[in-house]
């Protein structure tokens, strides 16, 4: 392991992406997301993602066209990337989103030709943090097998919600509809470990551990939706707001699975204060938050915790540290 400066993540993180092409200002909001992964250790969406969103940008080059916003009204926007780097272009919409929803009360902002967007979470928490709820829903290539079936026909499609809360860290909610990502399985393949049980089919149907096996001919992998047929009902309709909403591509896909023209985002701000006072709602949400806690835990458990809460403490760890670790793999790639 690599230990280096949150200053250093990010200048390294930059240069990297400048020396691929990317443009600086791009380079400068995506580097920044990425760290978001490593701060919360998650590091399959931190800086080890920027091998595969410089692999979208590569692909997506000789299409590549300035960012347009389009079907604009008050209201709403769809933000067109043009296939510049996938996260310069969710973070174009957030800010547009926040911005929106500062004047109407709320606001849809919908995403097509990115590329990966990453840790969702950083999105609706820069949306709680600015005073809105937020909600944020990506696709991807297609990853995981319809409850019942063999072939991948839809992505992990995450789902992120932020409800912000008075003078403390929002609430953040952030979750596939996957039972396993696709980066568990490469990682596994490295790696020599099995998979868990549960999470991804072999080619006859049946569940497996084998990393080499739960990917198909194309290379794609054969993973479960979370919790059968209910994870499979969510993911379908994330599918279809995302990829169908933004006239993105979804369903059968056998080409290269990094191919930029299947991620899509859709993003979501509204004021608290839309239905019931600001006061009344920060009120109701904290009456929660203290029964939540208040709950006796069961035997051996550190009792009930909300969504984000592990996360947000780590976080604030390595904040406070200045500092991260790198998997040697992953420095030397960014040094590279």
């Amino acid at each position: 392991m690599k230990r280096i400066s949150l200053v250093e993540a990010t200048e390294i993180a930059i240069a990297k992406m400048l020396r691929h092409g990317v443009d600086r200002e791009e380079a400068e909001i995506a580097a920044p997301i990425y760290l978001e992964g490593e701060l919360c250790q998650r590091p399959s969406h931190g800086l080890r993602h920027l091998r595969n969103n410089l692999e979208q940008f590569r692909l997506g080059a000789d299409r590549r066209t300035p960012l347009q916003v389009l079907n604009e009204t008050p209201v709403s926007a769809l933000v067109d990337g043009g296939f510049h780097h996938a996260y310069y272009v969710n973070y174009s919409a957030m800010q547009l989103v926040i911005k929106k929803a500062g004047v109407t009360g709320l606001a849809m902002v919908a995403v097509r030709k990115s590329g990966g967007s990453g840790i969702l979470s950083y999105y609706t928490r820069a949306i709680a943090e600015a005073g809105f709820i937020g909600l944020a829903l990506a696709n991807a290539p297609a990853a995981v097998v319809p409850y019942g079936g063999l072939e991948p026909l839809l992505s992990t499609n995450p789902i992120s919600v932020g409800i912000p809360r008075r003078d403390t860290t929002p609430i953040l909610l952030d979750m596939a509809t996957s039972a396993g990502t696709f980066n568990q399985i490469l990682q596994a393949q490295v790696s020599g470990k099995p998979l868990p049980e549960g999470i991804a089919l072999g080619p006859d149907g049946q569940t497996t551990t084998d990393p080499h096996a739960a990917l198909n001919e194309h290379g794609r992998p054969r993973l479960l939706p979370l919790a059968g047929y209910k994870g499979f009902g969510l993911g379908l309709v994330i599918e279809l707001l995302t990829a169908a909403g933004s006239g993105g591509s979804l369903g059968r896909q056998e080409g290269y699975i990094h191919g930029p023209d299947y991620f899509h985002g859709l993003f979501m701000a509204y004021r608290p204060d839309l239905f019931v006072s600001l006061d009344e709602f920060n009120q109701r949400v904290e009456q929660f938050v203290s029964d939540l806690y208040g709950i006796k835990p069961t035997p051996g458990s550190s009792g009930p915790r909300l969504p984000g809460d592990e996360t947000s403490r780590k976080r604030a760890e390595a904040l406070a540290r200045g500092y991260i670790e790198l998997e040697d793999a992953t420095y030397q790639f960014l040094m590279s």
